[in-house]
């Protein structure tokens, strides 16, 4: 079974923090479950169900300048953002997940400073000590293709990731749905598949045209001329977003012909 092995840094600019955190993950470290949730408490963080639940083969380390956590995860877990937010919330600094793809075989690192997702440069110029602590842990001086063109708060990364898990479990329940209606109905699959995104297609469009008339008529003058162009948009979009399915369909069926 595939799975994924993460290198979590963690740096505090307040060392009564981070002895705190250092303490608070012994105890989890240990399984002491009842000193884990004390020190938990006093931190204000409870990451115990990413500890117990989804992070495994735990090795803990620290120095004076930061606290390192080594863990694997299955490969869909992706980043600890919910742990991040909480420690961000109770003092932490910055941080740095490194993270090797098993299924893949490629590495990836990310950067945080005070609670958002931010590139090399940022971190280091706000905070020139990690540089040395992560040149020094890890071996490569890797460049990150994903790096954010700005800042990103981890709060939107949240929401994002909720997002896809539920357009992917949307897509997976559509998918589910149209080949129950293939087998009863005898269809090609792919052709109900194509009816019922040519559909969504088209209430795509209405729905955006109508969006449009609304907030044009509300917030602008001329309300005649927004209801010509609401009525426009509300042909005119169903019908581009038809042809980008039906280009999409066409381009797949002509490599696979090929």
């Amino acid at each position: 079974m595939s799975q994924d092995a993460h290198s979590l840094l963690l740096f505090f600019d307040d060392e009564s923090r981070h002895k705190q955190c250092l303490l608070m993950l012994l105890k989890l470290h240990k399984q002491e479950d009842e000193e884990a949730s004390r020190w938990s408490a006093a931190l204000g963080v409870d990451i115990r169900t990413d500890w117990q639940d989804h992070w495994f083969n735990h090795e803990l380390s620290a120095q004076p300048e930061y606290i390192r956590i080594d863990y694997e995860t299955s490969t869909h877990y992706g980043l600890p953002l919910h742990a991040l937010q909480q420690l961000f919330a109770c003092g932490m600094t910055a941080a740095v997940v490194d993270t090797f793809h098993d299924q893949v075989g490629e590495c990836s690192r990310h950067y945080f400073l005070q609670g958002q997702l931010v590139d090399e440069n940022t971190l280091f110029e706000a905070c020139p000590a990690t540089r040395t602590v992560v040149e020094a842990q890890f071996d490569d001086d890797l460049e990150n293709e994903s790096e954010p063109v700005r800042p990103v708060d981890i709060a939107a990364l949240i929401k994002q990731t909720r997002q896809q898990q539920d357009d992917a479990q949307e897509m997976v329940g559509t998918l589910l749905e149209l080949s129950k209606i293939a087998r009863e109905s005898g269809q090609n699959p792919m052709d109900v598949m194509r009816s019922a995104l040519v559909l969504r297609a088209l209430v795509k469009g209405v729905v955006q045209g109508v969006l449009f008339g609304v907030v044009t008529v509300l917030l602008f003058k001329g309300m005649w001329l927004w209801v010509g162009v609401s009525v426009l948009l509300v042909v005119i979009l169903p019908l581009y977003h038809v042809t980008q399915v039906s280009k999409e369909f066409d381009d797949e069926e002509q490599a696979d012909a090929d």
